[in-house]
């Protein structure tokens, strides 16, 4: 009996080690990626709500607009966006970097004369978020396009595929009620951040890619949807050069990094 019980010891005793350092090394690894990202290089969360008006003459604030808007011949594009923190544009020197204003600049202004920008987004939202805060104000604005970038905080947040599918078919259900163009941009490729330590940026990496499947399968029971690959479109130039197109975060696109996703939306789309 002594024999068999000092044999348990020795297999049991290397296991529980191992799961011990495991354990160990997994909250080490959770509280060194929040404190880096939270307390050490944070980043700005750029408040929700702001609104920007661009047109062939002058590009500027909403908050610095005077008579400009109303003296247009045309009412300008309606552009809503929606979202977490990269439809607002955390990371970037200004909010005005974000891709809805880089795109905006970049491709919109050659097709309208004006263009008028409500972005909804907030930061750290998931799918539920936008369902319940957002998704009725941006119906009530009467958009011409509606942008959304939803879904990385449901893979952070640990959210289940039953219920992201749900919250994501029920947000296009409704947005689908009006007669804006709907364009959506799937999940990021977590495997490129250089915050996230193994094996976070795998299970991430691999979860985006499971949601992004359920976005293509969702967004495809509606003509007037069209699907941006972020994903895989800005996968190499994040890999290659990661300095440069992450913010100090290195969670979150920098200004050069929203250009990159600014070139997908704009390959994709034109």
């Amino acid at each position: 009996m002594a024999k068999v019980k000092q044999r348990i010891f020795k297999v049991l005793t290397p296991i529980f080690i191992v799961v011990v350092l495991g354990v160990a090394y997994m909250a080490i690894a959770y509280n060194s990626m929040l404190n880096y990202a939270l307390k050490d290089y944070p980043t700005v969360a750029f408040k929700p709500g702001a609104e920007f008006f661009y047109s062939r003459e002058v590009s500027q604030n909403i908050d610095q607009l005077t008579q400009q808007s109303s003296d247009q011949k045309s009412p300008p594009l309606r552009y809503v966006v929606l979202g977490d923190s990269t439809s607002l544009g955390q990371g970037a020197k200004d909010q005005t970097d974000n891709y809805s204003c880089q795109y905006a600049q970049l491709v919109l202004l050659k097709q309208h004369p004006a263009i008028k920008i409500y972005n909804l987004a907030v930061s750290g939202a998931k799918t539920s978020d936008v369902l319940a805060k957002q998704v009725n104000a941006a119906i009530a604005l009467d958009p011409d396009l509606i942008m959304v970038s939803i879904g990385a905080n449901d893979v952070t947040g640990l959210t289940n595929g039953e219920e992201f599918r749900r919250n994501y078919t029920m947000i296009l259900q409704q947005l689908t009620r009006t007669n804006a163009k709907i364009v959506l941009l799937n999940i990021p490729a977590f495997s490129t951040s250089p915050l996230l330590w193994e094996p976070y940026k795998s299970a991430a990496h691999w979860q985006a890619g499971k949601f992004n499947e359920m976005i293509q399968a969702i967004a495809k029971t509606e003509p007037n949807i069209q699907v941006v690959d972020i994903y895989r479109g800005t996968e190499p130039d994040f890999r290659r050069f990661p300095k440069l197109n992450f913010s100090q975060d290195k969670f979150h696109p920098s200004t050069a990094g929203y250009s990159v996703w600014t070139r997908v939306i704009a390959q994709t789309l034109n």
